[in-house]
Protein backbone atom coordinates (compact mmCIF):
# COMPACT_ATOMS: atom_id res chain seq x y z
CA UNK A 1 0.00 0.00 0.00
CA UNK A 2 1.04 3.42 -0.83
CA UNK A 3 1.89 6.09 1.64
CA UNK A 4 0.16 9.71 1.11
CA UNK A 5 2.37 12.73 2.08
CA UNK A 6 1.39 14.53 5.15
CA UNK A 7 0.40 17.88 3.18
CA UNK A 8 -1.99 15.85 0.86
CA UNK A 9 -4.03 14.10 3.85
CA UNK A 10 -4.18 17.84 5.28
CA UNK A 11 -5.51 18.75 2.29
CA UNK A 12 -7.96 15.96 1.62
CA UNK A 13 -10.47 17.21 4.02
CA UNK A 14 -10.14 20.96 2.40
CA UNK A 15 -10.79 19.39 -0.84
CA UNK A 16 -13.62 17.58 0.36
CA UNK A 17 -15.51 20.12 2.43
CA UNK A 18 -17.91 23.18 1.40
CA UNK A 19 -15.97 26.15 0.49
CA UNK A 20 -17.58 29.01 1.80
CA UNK A 21 -18.75 30.54 -1.86
CA UNK A 22 -20.82 27.15 -1.98
CA UNK A 23 -22.49 28.30 1.07
CA UNK A 24 -23.53 31.51 0.05
CA UNK A 25 -24.87 30.72 -3.28
CA UNK A 26 -27.27 34.04 -3.46
CA UNK A 27 -24.29 36.17 -3.21
CA UNK A 28 -22.31 34.70 -6.38
CA UNK A 29 -25.09 33.34 -8.88
CA UNK A 30 -27.25 35.82 -10.53
CA UNK A 31 -30.99 35.84 -9.71
CA UNK A 32 -33.66 33.63 -11.32
CA UNK A 33 -34.39 34.26 -14.40
CA UNK A 34 -38.93 33.93 -14.67
CA UNK A 35 -39.93 31.14 -16.86
CA UNK A 36 -40.11 31.35 -21.06
CA UNK A 37 -43.44 30.55 -20.96
CA UNK A 38 -46.14 32.50 -18.97
CA UNK A 39 -48.22 29.73 -16.94
CA UNK A 40 -51.81 29.60 -17.75
CA UNK A 41 -54.19 30.76 -15.50
CA UNK A 42 -56.13 27.85 -13.16
CA UNK A 43 -59.41 27.67 -12.27
CA UNK A 44 -59.16 29.54 -8.88
CA UNK A 45 -58.06 32.70 -10.77
CA UNK A 46 -61.18 35.02 -10.09
CA UNK A 47 -62.50 35.70 -13.35
CA UNK A 48 -62.26 39.49 -14.74
CA UNK A 49 -64.99 41.81 -14.01
CA UNK A 50 -67.51 42.18 -17.18
CA UNK A 51 -67.20 44.61 -19.37
CA UNK A 52 -69.25 47.13 -19.06
CA UNK A 53 -71.03 46.88 -22.74
CA UNK A 54 -71.18 43.16 -22.04
CA UNK A 55 -74.19 41.35 -22.50
CA UNK A 56 -75.80 40.14 -19.32
CA UNK A 57 -77.84 37.07 -18.21
CA UNK A 58 -80.16 35.83 -21.36
CA UNK A 59 -78.08 38.55 -23.56
CA UNK A 60 -79.61 41.87 -24.81
CA UNK A 61 -82.59 41.16 -25.02
CA UNK A 62 -82.21 40.95 -20.69
CA UNK A 63 -80.74 44.25 -20.65
CA UNK A 64 -81.68 46.88 -17.78
CA UNK A 65 -83.48 44.06 -15.82
CA UNK A 66 -82.66 42.70 -13.17
CA UNK A 67 -82.98 38.55 -12.81
CA UNK A 68 -84.08 37.08 -9.75
CA UNK A 69 -81.40 33.74 -9.06
CA UNK A 70 -84.18 31.32 -10.17
CA UNK A 71 -84.98 33.08 -12.84
CA UNK A 72 -81.06 33.67 -14.15
CA UNK A 73 -81.27 30.09 -13.78
CA UNK A 74 -83.82 29.14 -16.18
CA UNK A 75 -82.37 31.68 -18.59
CA UNK A 76 -79.69 30.63 -18.75
CA UNK A 77 -80.80 27.04 -19.19
CA UNK A 78 -82.96 28.28 -22.00
CA UNK A 79 -79.94 29.89 -23.72
CA UNK A 80 -78.08 26.61 -23.60
CA UNK A 81 -80.75 24.73 -25.48
CA UNK A 82 -81.27 26.96 -27.95
CA UNK A 83 -77.54 27.19 -28.68
CA UNK A 84 -76.77 23.70 -28.89
CA UNK A 85 -79.52 24.01 -31.43
CA UNK A 86 -77.93 27.01 -33.49
CA UNK A 87 -74.78 25.36 -33.70
CA UNK A 88 -76.43 22.55 -35.20
CA UNK A 89 -78.16 25.14 -37.86
CA UNK A 90 -74.75 26.28 -39.09
CA UNK A 91 -73.44 23.24 -38.81
CA UNK A 92 -70.17 24.29 -36.45
CA UNK A 93 -69.61 26.85 -39.10
CA UNK A 94 -70.65 30.37 -38.61
CA UNK A 95 -70.01 31.29 -42.03
CA UNK A 96 -72.86 29.62 -43.07
CA UNK A 97 -75.12 32.20 -41.35
CA UNK A 98 -74.21 34.71 -43.77
CA UNK A 99 -77.22 32.31 -46.28
CA UNK A 100 -79.89 33.98 -46.40
CA UNK A 101 -82.24 30.65 -45.68
CA UNK A 102 -79.83 30.00 -42.88
CA UNK A 103 -80.18 33.41 -41.71
CA UNK A 104 -83.88 33.20 -41.82
CA UNK A 105 -83.33 29.62 -39.48
CA UNK A 106 -80.95 31.53 -36.85
CA UNK A 107 -83.55 34.37 -36.69
CA UNK A 108 -86.74 32.21 -35.86
CA UNK A 109 -84.46 29.86 -33.19
CA UNK A 110 -83.68 32.96 -31.38
CA UNK A 111 -87.68 34.09 -31.84
CA UNK A 112 -88.73 31.02 -29.94
CA UNK A 113 -86.03 31.22 -27.67
CA UNK A 114 -86.57 34.88 -26.83
CA UNK A 115 -90.53 34.11 -26.42
CA UNK A 116 -89.57 31.25 -24.24
CA UNK A 117 -87.25 33.50 -22.18
CA UNK A 118 -90.05 36.57 -22.16
CA UNK A 119 -92.40 33.58 -19.94
CA UNK A 120 -89.90 33.37 -17.13
CA UNK A 121 -90.21 37.78 -16.51
CA UNK A 122 -92.45 39.48 -14.46
CA UNK A 123 -95.31 41.86 -15.92
CA UNK A 124 -92.94 44.96 -15.45
CA UNK A 125 -89.16 43.21 -16.42
CA UNK A 126 -91.71 42.51 -19.83
CA UNK A 127 -92.41 45.62 -20.95
CA UNK A 128 -88.67 46.33 -21.07
CA UNK A 129 -87.74 43.30 -22.50
CA UNK A 130 -90.32 43.76 -25.62
CA UNK A 131 -88.46 46.87 -25.97
CA UNK A 132 -84.85 45.33 -26.12
CA UNK A 133 -86.31 42.69 -28.78
CA UNK A 134 -87.76 45.41 -31.01
CA UNK A 135 -84.31 47.15 -31.13
CA UNK A 136 -82.86 43.60 -31.63
CA UNK A 137 -85.71 43.27 -34.62
CA UNK A 138 -84.65 46.63 -36.09
CA UNK A 139 -80.78 45.46 -36.24
CA UNK A 140 -81.77 42.35 -37.98
CA UNK A 141 -83.96 44.19 -40.53
CA UNK A 142 -80.57 46.48 -40.88
CA UNK A 143 -78.59 43.24 -41.03
CA UNK A 144 -80.63 41.85 -44.02
CA UNK A 145 -80.89 44.90 -46.18
CA UNK A 146 -77.36 44.72 -46.44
Amino acid sequence: MRRLSAPLLCAGPLLLAPSADAQRPAERLPAERPPAVTPVASRSTPRPAPRADAAPVGGFAMKGITLTPGQQVLVREIDARYLAERATITAGDPRRATRPAVRAALFRSIDRMLAEEREVLTAAQRRRFDENVEAIHASWARLQAR
